[in-house]
């Protein structure tokens, strides 16, 4: 069985729990690391962003998604495959 742990912050407003979710911020860039070479960098810029999707600078609309990494939201600018580099909101340049 796998355990899933999330992060809880208190709202001092209303003193109730609320789920922290690492989210995509506009106008700033982000990359991942390629599986094969430690060298070759994947980035990205985020210029617009809805709830469940993101807009790059390169002119990609991505889904945004945190079911590999809960807690933390990811995007696949290259297709989803087996060595497809995954980038995370957590790998800010």
């Amino acid at each position: 069985m796998i355990s899933v742990i999330y992060l809880y912050g208190c709202n001092k407003l209303t003193n109730t729990r609320e789920k922290i979710m690492k989210k995509f911020e506009i106008n700033k860039t982000y990359f991942a690391r390629s599986v094969c070479d430690f060298d070759c960098m994947f980035k990205e810029t985020i210029i617009s962003r809805t709830g469940k999707t993101v807009k790059t600078a390169s002119g990609k609309t991505l889904r945004v998604s945190d079911k590999y990494t809960p807690g933390i939201e990811q995007i696949w600018p290259e297709g989803k495959y087996s060595m497809a580099p995954a980038i995370s909101a957590d790998n800010m340049i």
